[in-house]
């Protein structure tokens, strides 16, 4: 096990959306599940993670490739990452269904971790929108504005969908 941390700590750059990661987030959703934390809270922040780390691995190409790399890169790595989910069970699973849904643990007939995930990368760009607007109108407020923009617009998300 320490030498997976080793591997880590030595790397020259860090690997967005390497399989450590993905196993990473799904070991963090068996956890969430196994404390009985909802799908869709899960699935706020598992979506906002895999854009960011999805853009982060975009901008570390230097030369574009294709046409609209960035938006593929970022599709390419919800598939990567939703696929093995729905093939293993994790999602659309009745298993994990609640009374209140739909016989297939779903909402409005959508998967709940994946609608949490869809608004979770909503929360993200709106949040990342809003703080541009507010740089653009008002200049930098605080140090790492975005970054406390997404958390805050997630948290809240979070919390309302835990009381509701």
């Amino acid at each position: 096990m320490y030498w997976l941390l080793a591997i880590a700590f030595a790397m020259a750059s860090a690997r967005a959306h390497c399989p450590l990661c993905t196993a990473a987030a799904g070991a963090g959703l068996a956890a969430a599940r196994f404390y009985g934390v909802d799908d869709m809270v899960v699935g706020l922040w598992f979506g906002a993670f895999i854009l960011s780390t999805s853009l982060w691995f975009s901008r570390s190409i230097k030369k574009n490739i294709v046409k609209f790399q960035a938006p593929l890169i970022v599709l390419a790595s919800f598939l990567i990452t939703i696929a093995p989910m729905y093939s293993a069970g994790v999602m659309g699973s009745p298993q994990h269904s609640k009374d209140f849904m739909l016989p297939n643990g779903s909402l409005f007939g959508v998967d709940r971790l994946l609608l949490g995930m869809l608004l979770g990368v909503g929360l993200f760009l709106g949040a990342e929108e809003a703080s541009k607007q507010v740089k653009k109108r008002r200049g930098l407020l605080f140090p790492f504005q975005t970054i406390v923009f997404i958390m805050v617009a997630l948290s809240i998300a979070s919390a309302a969908f835990l009381l509701v």
